[in-house]
């Protein structure tokens, strides 16, 4: 064997063992993630009635675990030799029998659909956050949505291009003992052009509304909900954009052998940030916040605890406050509210309620949330 041939062994090697190293990391973070967070889950998420985001909240729960463990065991010593082809009859049983292999063109197809569809159901979550901030100003909303539906669309033909190039290419190594493939389609770095494009815009859009909402987020009258909504926003960004760059560095300038490198990581942490995302504002329209309000004309300040189901009234789906029969019968909220903290009531009443089905009451939205005499405090899961 040449020095060449040597070198080039020893870098596929050192670039398969990281590989696999970062799967196991990747599964490790998902599945330690889900058993933190099951009995929050549990008790808000899985208590309410269904709509869009809780079906992809679910979705994503759902889709994730399996697939990031199934790639992890792929990329492991754990499993049996695999095949470049479906079902190949090479494994004898019996000296009259024989046991389909696994194949490798199998795990491709299926690890990377997986990913794409966990991937796009967790952007389609926060298109659904955004659209709500949003919701009043209909031309940005429909943008918002067609934005969405190009980026994944296009996202998705890419997706199916790449691997219908690379599917033709993939072989089973038996001194790697993995599967591996000797070309790669240039579209593959485009999958993440898009998708990154598309979180840039909601972060713009997101850092606007900040902006917009400063004086709630900083006064005295500061609400928990905008705090948390705005920084699982902007963490979220920056750790994807990372990510999704570093990514996209390891499919211009690496060899073929550290193409999966980052994907399963960069998998993982967009499903843990989205879900803390949802599930932090879900916790926080389902957990009673302790106000301390002053009271100037008396002189003293009490403490007291808001209860968020209350049968006078409830937020609905779409931000109509209802009767406790759920009939849309009294109206738009911010209709009620008046001119005080507009942007507020505006933010709260939709992305509040809209985001998820919550129940709140409207006299606390009125006093503990807007009025700048009041102050909220709550505890958020992290």
């Amino acid at each position: 064997m040449s020095a060449a041939a040597i070198s080039q062994f020893v870098e596929i090697s050192h670039d398969l063992y990281l590989s696999r190293l970062l799967a196991g990391v990747s599964a490790t973070l998902v599945v330690y993630d889900w058993l933190l967070m099951f009995d929050t889950e549990t008790a808000t998420i899985y208590q309410s009635k269904w709509t869009a985001p809780k079906a992809l909240f679910v979705f994503i729960r759902a889709i994730t675990p399996p697939g990031i463990l199934l790639s992890a065991f792929q990329f492991s010593d754990l499993r049996p030799a695999l095949s470049a082809r479906v079902l190949v009859r090479t494994v004898p049983v019996t000296p009259f029998s024989s046991e389909p292999q696994s194949s490798c063109m199998i795990w491709a197809i299926v690890g990377v659909l997986a990913m794409f569809l966990s991937l796009t159901a967790a952007n389609a979550l926060l298109t659904l956050r955004l659209i709500a901030l949003y919701r009043r100003n209909k031309k940005m909303v429909w943008f918002v949505t067609g934005f969405f539906l190009v980026t994944y669309i296009t996202t998705g033909v890419i997706v199916i291009v790449s691997l219908y190039i690379y599917h033709s290419t993939i072989f089973y190594s038996t001194m790697f003992q993995t599967c591996g493939s000797m070309s790669s389609s240039k579209l593959m770095p485009a999958m993440f052009y898009a998708p990154a494009g598309f979180e840039t815009f909601i972060f713009v859009l997101t850092a606007y509304r900040a902006w917009r909402d400063a004086r709630l987020l900083t006064g005295p009258g500061a609400t928990p909900f905008l705090f948390v909504l705005y920084r699982d926003g902007f963490i979220f960004f920056f750790v994807m954009v990372a990510v999704r760059a570093w990514n996209i560095w390891i499919y211009l300038s690496q060899p073929l052998s550290s193409s999966s490198l980052g994907t399963l990581l960069m998998w993982a942490l967009n499903t843990i940030l989205t879900t803390r995302v949802y599930m932090n504002l879900v916790w926080l329209a389902k957990t009673p916040q302790l106000t301390v309000v002053t009271e100037p004309e008396v002189g003293h300040t009490t403490i007291g605890l808001n209860t968020l189901n209350r049968k006078r009234g409830q937020a609905s789906t779409f931000g109509m406050e209802t009767d406790a029969d759920g009939i849309h019968t009294r109206g738009p909220i911010e209709s009620r509210l008046g001119k005080h903290e507009e942007g507020a009531a505006r933010l709260t009443s939709t992305a509040f309620s809209s985001y998820h089905d919550t129940t709140i009451d409207h006299e606390g939205l009125q006093g503990s949330t807007f009025d700048e005499s009041r102050t909220s405090t709550s505890k958020t899961p992290v």
